[in-house]
């Protein structure tokens, strides 16, 4: 309920109000609440830029800068990109991160010609991993 008040210096029989006087502009509205934390899938990134990449190796390969050209972004999402062994069915590749992660997920896009992967082993923290550890 507005009440009459007498300020000095000020018009008599003003009122007193939340809202604010004619003419004047409305206080701010108070700042959205911050939105919770992203976890699971809605957390995950693309690592490209935490990759070591002078620490990372693919032993087998055709060619030497495959494992760069396959996993760069811009270059990876051209088709006809492939990498692919010189030798026999096997590649091991070593993938260096500048720091510590967390990996949820990899993803491998291969043709649908009967040249894609059918067993893939992840091993974690082997810098100096070899085919005979593997």
């Amino acid at each position: 309920r507005a009440r009459r008040c007498s300020e000095p210096g000020g018009a008599r029989n003003s009122y007193m109000s939340k809202l604010p006087p004619a003419g004047s502009a409305a206080p701010s509205a108070a700042p959205d609440p911050p939105k919770p934390a992203a976890y699971g899938a809605a957390a995950m990134t693309d690592l490209v830029d935490e990759i070591q990449w002078s620490s990372c190796e693919c032993l087998n390969a055709a060619s030497k800068d495959g494992l760069g050209r396959v996993m760069k972004q811009g270059l990876r999402d051209q088709e006809d990109l492939l990498l692919e062994s010189d030798a026999d069915e096997q590649l091991l590749l070593t993938i260096a991160f500048k720091g510590p992660m967390k990996v949820h997920s990899l993803q491998v896009d291969a043709p649908s010609d009967g040249r894609a992967p059918k067993e893939v082993k992840l091993f974690v923290n082997c810098p100096s991993l070899d085919f005979d550890d593997a």
